[in-house]
C-alpha cells in the first residue's frame, strides 16, 4: 500500500477495485438467484441478463485496466500485472498490497539517492 500512496495512484486503484467489488456479487447474485428478475418459467428475463451482462464486461474492464494503468511514475512498469501474474490467486494481489517499492527500479527509494 505504501507504493500506491507514494505513487500517487491510491485513488485509482480504488475506484477500479470498487468496481470489481461491486459488480462481482450482483453477477452472482443475479446468477444465481435471478434478484426478482426472473420470468414466470424460471428463466432470466431479458433486462436481468442485459444487467447481468453488464457487470461481466464491468468486471473484466475495471480488472484490465488494473493491468494496464497501475505504473510505475518512474520506470512505466506494469506493477499490478507484475504483482497479480506473479503468483496465483490470491497471493498476486496480497504481494501487490504490501509493496513498499516498484519492483523493477526501487521507486520511492531510488528518489533518495543523490
Amino acid at each position: 500500500m505504501r507504493w500506491l500512496i507514494a505513487s500517487k495512484q491510491l485513488g485509482r486503484f480504488l475506484l477500479l477495485a470498487g468496481v470489481i467489488q461491486v459488480a462481482g456479487p450482483v453477477v452472482v447474485h443475479l446468477s444465481n438467484r435471478g434478484g426478482g428478475l426472473r420470468a414466470p418459467s424460471g428463466l432470466m428475463t431479458k433486462s436481468a441478463f442485459l444487467l447481468d451482462m453488464g457487470c461481466v464486461v464491468a468486471w473484466i474492464l475495471a480488472f484490465a485496466l488494473l493491468t494496464l494503468v497501475i505504473r510505475c511514475p518512474s520506470c512505466d512498469e506494469r506493477v499490478f500485472w507484475w504483482a497479480v501474474g506473479k503468483q496465483p490467486f490470491p497471493g498476486g494481489l496480497r504481494e501487490f498490497l504490501r509493496l513498499s517499492a516498484c519492483p523493477k527500479c526501487g521507486f520511492p527509494e531510488q528518489q533518495n539517492d543523490p
